[in-house]
């Protein structure tokens, strides 16, 4: 795994104690709050709210080294260059891995980008391939495969989850 994450968790201990030693002990094994008991749901739901926006759920993938960050469109490099995907490569890149491990038609990413329209053409998907495997560095052509008389296949494994807290 390229990257650590953190994941927000919320504990619920059956015991009322109110002491220091056990609020202290709470927070030096990592908790961000302590709610004894008895509690009001209105405050544990407050508490909870706030450690969600302390740590914002981030939709990424990581492979190659390289982080997609699907919220902001962006690819991440090894030496932390932030790229910028386009919406159209950003819109095929969606494609091929909301059906993964399926392979889609060049046919199928025509309509699903362009709709109606038709301004894509073949030639036009197989130049967003090439930019896309280069913006992941993936240059042997493993993460997103060509399935001869099919079209384009996500075959990465994710060494990080696809939702993550930040």
């Amino acid at each position: 795994m390229d990257s650590l994450r953190f994941d927000p968790a919320l504990k619920r201990r059956a015991i009322a104690d109110r002491s220091f030693g056990t609020k202290s002990l709470t927070v030096e094994i990592g908790a961000e709050e302590f709610i004894p008991k008895p509690f009001h749901l209105r405050e544990l739901l407050l508490r909870v709210q706030h450690v969600f926006e302390r740590h914002p759920v981030r939709h990424q993938i990581t492979c190659n080294g390289r982080t997609v960050e699907l919220d902001s469109r962006t690819i991440v490099q090894p030496d932390g260059q932030r790229d910028y995907l386009p919406a159209r490569d950003f819109e095929l890149l969606q494609l091929l891995i909301t059906n993964a491990p399926r392979a889609v038609s060049r046919n199928e990413i025509i309509d699903k980008l362009w709709g109606e329209d038709k301004l894509g053409n073949q030639r036009t998907v197989d130049n967003m391939i090439v930019h896309l495997r280069q913006s992941i560095g993936d240059a042997n052509s493993e993460i997103i495969r060509s399935v001869r008389g099919v079209g384009y296949q996500w075959n990465a494994v994710s060494e990080t989850p696809a939702v993550t807290g930040g």
